[in-house]
């Protein structure tokens, strides 16, 4: 028997795995729609558990997610002191590059988010600034 999503309670680590798998399919309505739900939570963003993923795409990407959900939470409008858990300063690099963004899309961007420049992913500097 599957398990639906909903079925699932929701945690920092159910949601941000949410958001890892929209970040993967390019499916920016899902992101908007679960890291508004992470923010609606009012979760500490330094309390996310490190995740048990042992695939490094999804590492890097939750680690790049959480760093820069804090600074989200931290700038204004929002100017809630936030920040990473140590967990994610753990979290290295990839290999291989992939883009937060379709690669069609990319050459619209002329600014890159450091925060996901840092593990070789490619998201725009305003990436998550929606919340």
């Amino acid at each position: 028997m599957q398990t639906n999503q909903s079925d699932v309670p929701a945690s920092p680590a159910v949601v941000l795995d949410r958001i890892c798998d929209a970040v993967i399919a390019h499916d920016a309505v899902a992101v908007m729609a679960e890291v508004q739900y992470f923010w609606a939570a009012e979760w500490a963003i330094a309390d996310v558990p490190r995740p048990s993923d042992e695939e490094p795409l999804r590492l890097a990407l939750k680690a790049c997610l959480v760093e820069r959900m804090a600074e989200v939470w931290s700038a204004p409008p929002k100017n809630e002191p936030s920040a990473p858990p140590a967990w994610c300063a753990e979290i290295p690099a990839l290999d291989r590059e992939f883009s937060a963004v379709p690669h069609e899309y990319r050459d619209s961007f002329s600014l890159e988010s450091p925060v996901f420049r840092k593990r070789n992913l490619f998201a725009p500097r305003d990436y998550l600034f929606f919340v």
